[in-house]
């Protein structure tokens, strides 16, 4: 784990279950999983396919690459999460194509647009009745920025939802237990997404407490996901402690990270996760986790009990509570 920023670092039985919504989840060190269902497949190809098509010209190269990924696919396990099935994926990609970091260009060009619109956005965060919500609902929609999820996200759409955001703010109750979970924490650590919106990020770590606050991104380069290069282009390791998880995972899949974040995980009051990919893996964790998202997938949607495309906000307190069977949308 590569920490960068302020010296100082604040102080700091297994088994498949089926959840009241039909999601399957799986038991990890880290709490349940969500594992690969039927309609997950679809997606991992269109992620294969989509790094191919950015790197590799020719079309023979460009089937038989995939073919080495269809045959990865093709061995996971049941039990294993999709972010988790999809960095074994992407692992064979950059094995086959040489390029290390396929999205390297995208996740540029994603940073440089984000601080563009930064300026703006933090002058209607400091001019708002509730700044906390504001920058929450702001920084979810960042979380639009997901080439996992989608294969193109145009600069018109990135603004478009970032504008709308505040246009549709968040359940006042939800933001209330996110902010009584923020005071309440000695410790947080805020787990991170995409490149880009790692920018939006910023509008809610600025009215953070940062001294007690550490920001963690992956590991390696992992689709569109944020890495220390990405933090450092945002400003962010000028502002408080960064580090990386050890892993290239885009999620928070703890068996794969490095022994120095699983103590810094395991020792936080709080976790603030951004992005399905952390729901998928962090799914009722022992932790305290706030978990903050567009959702994208209908699987997800079902499992939080709210509809596709919606801000969600949904705070944990280390207890069994994702169920659908015990949460409500909003």
């Amino acid at each position: 784990m590569t920490p960068e920023g302020p010296a100082t670092a604040p102080p700091g039985h297994n088994g498949d279950r089926k959840t009241a919504s039909g999601l399957r989840t799986h038991r990890t060190p880290g709490g349940k999983t969500v594992r690969t269902h039927l309609e997950c497949y679809p997606c991992l190809v269109h992620q294969a396919v989509d790094a191919i098509q950015r790197v590799v010209d020719d079309p023979e190269t460009q089937t038989a690459v995939l073919q080495r990924a269809l045959g990865v696919l093709s061995e996971v396990a049941p039990s294993d999460s999709p972010p988790l099935v999809s960095s074994k994926i992407h692992r064979a990609l950059r094995s086959a194509t040489g390029d290390a970091d396929p999205y390297k260009e995208i996740k540029e060009q994603s940073n440089a647009f984000a601080l563009k619109l930064l300026p703006r956005f933090q002058e209607r965060v400091r001019a708002s009745d509730d700044p906390l919500g504001a920058a929450l609902c702001l920084a979810i929609a960042g979380n639009v920025i997901d080439y996992g999820a989608k294969r193109r996200v145009s600069e018109q759409a990135m603004s478009a939802t970032i504008e709308n955001a505040l246009d549709a703010p968040l359940d006042a109750a939800r933001v209330r237990e996110f902010r009584e979970a923020v005071e309440a924490a000695d410790t947080i650590l805020f787990l991170a997404d995409n490149a880009g919106e790692i920018v939006f990020d910023r509008l809610l770590l600025e009215l953070l407490p940062l001294h007690k606050t550490t920001l963690a991104v992956r590991g390696a380069p992992i689709i569109n996901d944020v890495t220390l290069d990405d933090a450092r282009t945002a400003g962010l390791t000028d502002m408080l402690l960064v580090i990386d998880n050890g892993s290239d995972v885009p999620g928070t899949a703890l068996a794969e990270c490095s022994p120095e974040f699983q103590n810094a995980f395991a020792e936080a009051d709080l976790v603030i996760a951004k992005g399905q990919g952390n729901i998928e893996t962090l799914f009722e964790s022992s932790q305290r986790v706030c978990f903050l998202l567009l959702c994208k997938c209908p699987l997800v949607a079902g499992m939080l009990g709210c509809g596709v495309g919606d801000m969600v906000i949904r705070c944990s307190d280390g207890k069994p509570a994702l169920d659908p069977a015990a949460t409500t949308a909003g």
